[in-house]
């Protein structure tokens, strides 16, 4: 019997509302050398601050909306390589497509990564990479090294499908106000409408691993 194709709508409302501003004394730029020059704190704003707390809010969401959440453990320089196959096993058993998934580390996971003789291969483009110290993929994923300042508290590692997430981005909006009413100097100001989503038929493209311990030696 033919039926209507079943569909399901998930809605996402935009919950980050961003703002910043901030006045340069045009005095006080003068007396630094254009230290305090409004373009060049606007980028710091941006680098320092703006950026880290976007890729903050967008990685927790990811780690809270995985579909496949593992029991923390510590990670050590022995297992490294099992937990990260483990994870890579149990998204082919949810038929997540291989091609785009992307590693997610720390640091701390990256040196213990770098020290594991089972995750760089005894090829000639392995034992170059060894020798640079070097660890750009493992197991057909693309790796991307995270300060941990972003990542949740007792981050182990994730793997990711693109596919499995959004992170729009409403409205990006910078602005110099030069000599504006009652300011000698510059006017500052910046607003940021963002948020992130895990699509709920597409969360098993997520792995999460917390660690309770990061053993460096």
């Amino acid at each position: 019997e033919v039926q209507p194709l079943d569909a399901t709508t998930q809605e996402m409302t935009l919950s980050q509302d961003r703002s910043f501003t901030f006045v340069i004394d045009r005095l006080d730029e003068e007396e630094t050398g254009d230290a305090l020059g409004a373009a060049k704190a606007l980028e710091r704003q941006l680098r320092e601050v703006a950026i880290p707390e976007f890729d903050s809010y967008i990685l927790q969401k990811i780690c809270n909306g995985a579909g496949i959440k593992a029991k923390a453990k510590a990670l050590t320089v022995e297992n490294i390589a099992t937990e990260i196959l483990t994870a890579t096993n149990a998204m082919d058993n949810k038929e997540v497509p291989e091609a785009g998934r992307v590693l997610v580390v720390t640091p701390d996971i990256y040196f213990l990564m770098k020290q594991c003789k089972d995750i760089v291969m005894n090829t000639d483009v392995g034992n170059d990479m060894r020798l640079r110290g070097v660890i750009s993929s493992l197991d057909g994923m693309t790796i991307m090294k995270v300060p941990a300042a972003r990542l949740p508290k007792n981050f182990g590692f994730m793997v990711v499908h693109p596919a499995a997430t959004v992170a729009p981005r409403k409205l990006s909006d910078y602005v110099v106000h030069d000599n504006p009413p009652g300011i000698n100097g510059f006017l500052v100001e910046g607003r940021l409408a963002y948020d992130a989503f895990v699509l709920d038929n597409k969360k098993d493209a997520i792995y999460y691993q917390p660690t309770t311990t990061v053993a460096t030696e």
